[in-house]
């Protein structure tokens, strides 16, 4: 599958779209879609116009004599080498260190399951994060997220796709948007917006949607598994929210989650 170029998407009513974010083109599981990333490399809008210059040069003009052109590029830090490094990234935060040992869990596979109760989600108690690897699960208590936040890195600039370093952490919350919609059904994209934008703003606010709701375990699953700052968690959410307004064409309308229903099956067929 050749997914289209930066820009040519439309909606169903004609409507043309902002660029996609990488990030939706290559949907599976988190921290192990290696296999799929290679097409990156591809794709016209991946690669920096230096780039595209850079390859199109004589290999004669690249390099001097005495450099060897393959350690050469083994040393050049692109795009797919940061999302590789990135994917790699696995420092737990000490409450969720002793919840791991303790159960005896992969570390490498961590994800958030989704607690039902009557067909619907339990959100008896937010503070209770179920921590899965697919074999086994058990339960992490969180009082607050943002004590779960470490470091102070800036928020990086994210006007259109993420940069590479962030793609597996986009990745791992709309993985979890996936699996929630498949047990609750489509949310409209006001209601992404809702909770993105209020996770943002206030991360240990009120719950005000069972969206909100497993969005708020999630981002603990998320801060939990590796170091983000509060910055750096501002801007994600800051660019989910805008993402879900962007496909927003009305109060039911419900293309965020279709397209990333749409991408996920897609990938699957590869």
């Amino acid at each position: 599958m050749k997914p289209p170029t930066a820009g040519r998407f439309r909606l169903e009513n004609g409507t043309r779209l902002e660029p996609f974010d990488i990030r939706l083109w290559i949907l599976g599981d988190p921290f192990a879609f290696t296999m799929n990333l290679p097409c990156l490399r591809d794709l016209p809008f991946w690669r920096s116009a230096r780039q595209r210059a850079f390859e199109k040069r004589s290999p004669a003009l690249l390099l001097p004599r005495h450099v060897d052109k393959k350690t050469q590029r083994a040393n050049m830090k692109s795009p797919f080498n940061e999302i590789e490094e990135s994917m790699k990234v696995v420092d737990l935060h000490p409450s969720l260190e002793d919840v791991v040992n303790a159960n005896g869990l992969d570390r490498t596979k961590l994800t958030v399951g989704l607690k039902m109760q009557g067909g619907r989600p339990d959100v008896s108690a937010r503070e209770e994060v179920m921590i899965c690897t697919g074999t086994k699960d058990t339960i992490w208590n969180v009082p607050a997220l943002r004590a779960l936040f470490r470091g102070d890195k800036p928020g990086p600039a994210i006007p259109n796709e993420p940069p590479p370093a962030y793609v597996p952490l986009f990745f791992f919350i709309e993985k979890h948007v996936l699996t929630f919609c498949d047990g609750v059904g489509n949310k409209t994209d006001h209601e992404f917006e809702d909770a993105y934008s209020n996770l943002r703003r206030r991360p240990d606010g009120r719950t005000v949607s069972d969206l909100h709701f497993f969005l708020w375990q999630v981002a603990a699953g998320l801060v939990g598994r590796r170091p983000v700052s509060a910055a750096e968690f501002d801007a994600i959410f800051g660019r989910l929210a805008r993402s879900a307004r962007t496909f927003s064409m009305g109060p039911v309308s419900r293309n965020y989650i279709r397209v990333l229903r749409e991408l996920a099956d897609r990938m699957e067929q590869r």
